[in-house]
């Protein structure tokens, strides 16, 4: 599925996960909420079809509220040096 643009895509491919797509949750990254304001944990919800690369945006889903969006995935390198 193509990435999400605008609201109606994510609300799209938010239906398409709910209708029993097949997806799968990877582990859990401590990334920023827009709706909580806070760094929460988000798990990544991805499809097992795609290939993924760290600049392919990834839905996540915040644990605290449940809040979806698209996001980069984060360096494959050691985040505690920068």
């Amino acid at each position: 599925m193509p990435l999400a643009r605008t609201r109606t895509h994510l609300h799209a491919y938010v239906l398409k996960l709910q209708q029993g797509a097949t997806v799968c949750v990877q582990q859990e990254e401590r990334r920023f909420c827009d709706r909580c304001m806070n760094r929460t944990a988000h798990e990544v919800i991805e499809e097992p079809d795609a290939i993924y690369t760290y600049k392919r945006r990834r839905l996540y889903r915040c644990r605290e509220c449940g809040h979806r969006s698209f996001k980069r995935g984060l360096r494959p390198s050691a985040e505690s040096v920068y």
